[in-house]
């Protein structure tokens, strides 16, 4: 597929929502348009680097990518004035990106997500993309924010904010919610994963299914955060509260705890050549609550300033470095340095080893 150059951005209002049809033409569109179109910008910020980036490990494809990296670059721009933040206040929510890349291979397209917070209010953009066959593509945005339980999307056609009063949770949920108690945070958790439509069903339903894991984060949540994994496999997980540490996360199957070595490419720090697919492997589970404390407790119980990569290889052992490229070189236990190890402790080492030598 020859790359392209994207000209004529028409705005239209359709529903609510902004569309905007960009027609595709041959030319020389790719990475360096990008590049020398974000020389121009203030702090040569590029809200569209990690797409740019994506685009660059394709060679089939590529098209489509930077499609969507020139709409960013044109329209987050807008959105930020319109929201009244900066655009460089705009975070990409990584779960989007990860989606778009695995639902390309597949034959379709997803919406890129983007993030900012002002004070106590977030924003967020969406923009998908559609393909039709005379118009070229047709890219949708959406946008909204949120204060605390409340929720209000931009109508376009209107242009104000429109309240979304059918999300208002029930006096039960809102009760939890004000508790601020560990499983508050968990619901809390829930609802933003799921744009606030939980009812009281669906969420006895997920704390059923989940009760060992809320049961767990009532004694690790210091330490721990909860995280509903609603764009993949629809699965609550506990993973690190630390911002700077990465390696791994916890889950359940209703009578075990699972523990999984875990790293998400946007995580990692050295991206040059990123790959973009997750790491996950399952290295241990256990049904004994305080067993599977103890080892959160070694893994995650501690603070750091600078990034750590922390990977389990049981519930015993850890591999720990500061550099990705080095992940697998020292491993650890309660006690200290540790250098023999299990057949299963092995093979747990050789596989992210294995992984993050593309790194």
């Amino acid at each position: 597929m020859k790359n392209s150059f994207l000209t004529d951005f028409r705005m239209l209002i359709v529903s609510g929502c902004r569309r905007t049809d960009i027609s595709v033409k041959e030319g020389s569109y790719g990475k360096d348009h990008i590049a020398k179109k974000n020389s121009h910008q203030a702090g040569n910020f590029s809200p569209a680097a990690e797409i740019v980036a994506l685009a660059g490990a394709y060679e089939g494809g590529a098209d489509i990518l930077y499609c969507y990296a020139e709409a960013v670059e044109e329209l987050l721009p807008q959105m930020a004035e319109l929201m009244e933040v900066n655009v460089s206040d705009f975070v990409l929510e990584k779960g989007s990106l990860i989606s778009l890349d695995r639902d390309m291979k597949q034959g379709e397209l997803g919406p890129i997500v983007y993030r900012a917070i002002k004070g106590d209010t977030e924003y967020s953009v969406s923009i998908g993309l559609e393909e039709e066959e005379e118009e070229g593509f047709c890219f949708h945005i959406l946008a909204d924010k949120s204060q605390g339980n409340i929720r209000w999307f931009y109508d376009f056609d209107k242009k104000c904010w429109t309240r979304l009063d059918d999300l208002i949770i029930s006096p039960k949920l809102e009760k939890l919610l004000d508790s601020d108690s560990p499983e508050a945070h968990i619901l809390e958790e829930v609802m933003c994963a799921m744009d606030g439509t939980v009812t009281d069903k669906g969420y006895q339903s997920l704390k059923s299914k989940n009760k060992k894991l809320f049961d767990l984060y009532n004694r690790v949540s210091h330490f721990m955060l909860p995280y509903f994994n609603v764009e993949g496999d629809g699965k609550l997980y506990l993973e690190p509260r630390d911002d700077n540490r990465f390696g791994f996360r916890v889950g359940c199957t209703g009578s075990e705890y699972v523990l999984y070595q875990y790293l998400d490419p946007f995580d990692l720090i050295d991206t040059d050549d990123m790959c973009f697919s997750e790491y996950f492997r399952e290295v241990a589970r256990t049904p004994d609550l305080k067993k599977m404390k103890k080892c959160l407790w070694m893994l995650a119980n501690r603070y750091t300033e600078d990034v750590v990569y922390t990977v389990p290889l049981s519930l015993d052992t850890y591999t720990e470095s500061a550099d990705v490229k080095h992940i697998g070189r020292r491993s650890y236990c309660a006690w200290g340095r540790k250098d023999d190890f299990t057949a299963a402790e092995k093979k747990a080492l050789e596989s992210v080893k294995n992984y993050v030598k593309k790194f």
